[in-house]
């Protein structure tokens, strides 16, 4: 069925394994038509003449498989998207009815409520997924075989025979997804003419793409349901507020159109959760010269006090101590004439400890201040010489950073990746002009 369709990617199985449980109970495909005939024969008429009768197989309603998303985390106002997988489990065509909902604790205004998309990055699902099943009538290679036809042939035609039929049967059709034994393929054609086996049942044939053949050779009443990929997506998980755990839950119901034969009549996806993980920058100062710190009051030294606020100790260098960083209050720094004194800042960046994703591709960028110079090579991450550094501050271009203070070697480029719960310390130094 082409509505909400996509074509998934079979390299991704969508946890195949997790799929392997679906019911094989060969129910016989809606509206298959079962025709019985008898026939009479007699002296003189060794032809006979038959009699015929036709029933049609209802379509039953079963609840589909619904495979939610893995609790998870983010970085504040970062993007966020990860798939759910939804698989037929009755025996023909069924328009599912979704309906999402979200709630956060301890987010701001910047939250963007999910949307569900039909692909990747893709556009608006809408609010509903049609989904085809059917059963094997016979197999004929280890590609295609045979389903018996649901009655509705079209004007198209069978690009090899001519013969006039449809390109769709229950809902499969070219391009979708099916699972047939917990084995996962994809449909290249779907031939419906509405010619009969020799047992007088209608069929349709089902070729796959071969990209994945039969991995055993099917039998007659083999159930085929299809299987679809959609996302949910956000394009701002939101920062974090003063107060509650940060974090976003979502929650999917999914409504067959035809009701279930038993049992609940909706599938409750599983509510899963993402934790908004905050992110702190924190710029401290010190005079590498002299270091000093003077608080409101005029006083010095003035540890503790809004102004001094104290980094936590930093080694500089391998061989260095510890040194104390300030959040202002350095004060009567000399000039060239003095002979300037040397500056050293301190950048640093703390992620929030929680369990789940980290940040990628994080890049620092800083200004020099006015009427200084940079201190040549004098940048270091997380006690360590940068790539590329030299006479020009590193950081005046995005610099890649990372956590890694035991394997990354000296002079390198970061990986970008900073993982929870880190601290990322990023030194240079200047002289005042």
């Amino acid at each position: 069925m082409r509505t909400t369709r996509n074509v998934i990617n079979l390299a991704m199985v969508f946890s195949l394994w997790l799929l392997s449980g679906l019911a094989q109970a060969g129910q016989t495909p809606g509206n298959t038509a079962l025709i019985n005939k008898a026939t009479l024969t007699y002296t003189g008429n060794s032809t006979g003449v038959d009699a015929f009768v036709t029933v049609t197989v209802a379509t039953v309603g079963v609840l589909p498989l619904l495979v939610t998303p893995l609790n998870t985390s983010k970085a504040e106002n970062q993007a966020y998207e990860d798939s759910y997988t939804i698989t037929a489990q009755n025996n023909g065509v069924d328009t599912y009815t979704l309906a999402s909902s979200a709630t956060t604790t301890g987010l701001d205004g910047t939250y963007v409520a999910p949307t569900l998309l039909s692909t990747s990055g893709g556009s608006a699902l809408g609010t509903t997924i049609i989904l085809g099943a059917s059963a094997v009538l016979s197999p004929l290679t280890t590609t295609t075989f045979r389903v018996p036809s649901d009655g509705s042939i079209t004007a198209a035609l069978d690009p090899v025979t001519g013969v006039a039929g449809s390109a769709e049967v229950n809902g499969l059709t070219a391009g979708d997804t099916i699972n047939i034994a917990g084995e996962v393929y994809a449909i290249l054609s779907v031939v419906d003419t509405g010619l009969t086996t020799a047992a007088g049942v209608a069929y349709a044939t089902i070729t796959l793409d071969g990209v994945k053949p039969l991995v055993t050779p099917v039998v007659a009443s083999t159930e085929i349901f299809e299987v679809q990929e959609f996302w949910v997506d956000t394009a701002n998980v939101g920062a974090q507020d003063t107060g509650g755990t940060y974090q976003i839950s979502i929650d999917l119901d999914v409504t067959p159109g035809i009701a279930p034969t038993a049992g609940a009549t909706t599938v409750n996806g599983t509510p899963f959760i993402v934790s908004v993980v905050k992110v702190n920058i924190t710029k401290y100062v010190r005079n590498d010269t002299l270091a000093n710190c003077l608080d409101s009051s005029g006083n010095t030294a003035g540890i503790g006090t809004t102004e001094c606020a104290v980094a936590a100790n930093f080694t500089t260098t391998a061989a260095g101590g510890a040194s104390k960083y300030f959040r202002g209050g350095v004060t009567n720094v000399k000039v060239n004439a003095g002979p300037a004194d040397t500056l050293e800042y301190l950048i640093r960046v703390e992620t929030a400890p929680d369990a789940g994703s980290e940040l990628a591709n994080a890049e620092i960028i800083d200004v020099l201040p006015p009427f200084t110079d940079y201190v040549a090579s004098s940048t270091l991450l997380n006690n360590k010489t940068v790539a590329g550094d030299g006479s020009t501050l590193p950081l005046l271009s995005p610099m890649l950073i990372d956590d890694d203070v035991v394997t990354r070697v000296a002079g390198a480029a970061a990986t970008g990746v900073v993982g929870l719960s880190q601290t990322v310390d990023v030194v240079y130094k200047v002289t005042l002009q």
